[in-house]
């Protein structure tokens, strides 16, 4: 006699089932949070890259606004009756303004983008142990 009665053999390939169903389930969950931290990270990706652009795009508007005011400066400066339509100082001091609050913003984009890939790691981590 082997001792195990059929009663036990099927207890047994519940218990089998259940446990697989859990790992599939957990699995499943998984890669669901995975792809969701991936697609997450992509926009925050882009969203840095844009407003790295925006940032590079103002910096040369100022340095050129900043050029015309030198020239115009320089102009009232020498006493030329023809004036140059030449930028305020306030146009120049809100577009910096922009500037650093762009780069606040840069900031705190990369430490979130920095955050979501750490937690990406960690389940990245739990996938593979």
């Amino acid at each position: 006699m082997l001792g195990f009665g059929l009663g036990e053999i099927v207890i047994l390939f519940f218990a089998i089932a259940i446990c697989l169903g859990l790992v599939i389930a957990w699995i499943l969950k998984s890669e669901t949070s995975r792809a969701a931290y991936r697609n997450e990270l992509k926009k925050l990706k882009a969203h840095l890259d844009s407003a790295g652009r925006e940032k590079e795009l103002l910096r040369e508007e100022i340095q050129n606004l900043q050029g015309y005011a030198v020239a115009s400066e320089s102009a009232d400066a020498s006493g030329e009756g023809g004036k140059k339509a030449g930028p305020s100082t306030m146009v120049l001091k809100k577009m910096i303004e922009k500037n650093e609050s762009l780069e606040k913003e840069i900031t705190a984009l990369r430490k979130e983008l920095g955050e979501a890939k750490s937690s990406l790691e960690e389940v990245y981590k739990a996938l593979v142990q």
